[in-house]
């Protein structure tokens, strides 16, 4: 899986700088991750009776978990994942929860806060399926049914995709917990 790269390297609140630079997170074990919805949950949920897209429907399946693991910025399953920074500031908190066990010896995590700071830190850890729920199992669905049954008008540059997009940002919002440092 691709590495998963934070959008600022630098946080600055007011005139204080918070230290914090050089931030990425990259997935370095899927082995043990089960996708959340599975084909036979998506075709009941779309009332899909028939085996010929089962691949395509997939594809769907998984492009939308990713898409809402990306948007919520939390993991939706069990892998290990490992935080980097040239330099972070103590009880930072961490992206890609939630939490399973701190691989890292010397590093503690504390309700999602990496609780020692300090230059050139790497961090593995991993994370758990706990997030999980009907709600968002749903919001993947819509979002993979959306582009199933829509995926030939996909090829036209034209397509207005704001009303969907909006409903399932909508449907994950909750989980999504904005936490200012």
């Amino acid at each position: 899986m691709a590495d998963f790269d934070t959008n600022c390297d630098v946080l600055e609140v007011a005139s204080a700088p918070l230290k914090s630079v050089g931030l990425s997170y990259t997935t370095l074990s899927e082995a043990s991750y089960v996708e959340p919805v599975s084909v036979s949950e998506f075709k009941s949920f779309a009332g899909i009776d028939f085996d010929t897209d089962d691949s395509l429907i997939t594809s769907f399946v998984k492009m939308a978990r990713i898409q809402s693991e990306q948007y919520l910025k939390k993991s939706l399953g069990v892998r290990t994942v490992k935080f980097s920074a040239i330099s972070c500031r103590k009880e930072f908190r961490l992206d890609w929860l939630p939490l399973g066990t701190v691989v890292t010896a010397g590093f503690t995590v504390e309700n999602g806060y990496l609780m020692e700071g300090g230059e050139n830190i790497e961090v593995e850890y991993t994370t758990t399926a706990d997030l999980v729920s009907e709600d968002i199992k749903i919001a993947i669905m819509v979002r993979a049914l959306d582009t199933y049954q829509e995926r030939d008008r996909y090829k036209s540059r034209y397509r207005e995709t704001g009303s969907v997009i909006d409903r399932w940002k909508e449907l994950l919002f909750p989980y999504k917990k904005i936490h200012f440092p």
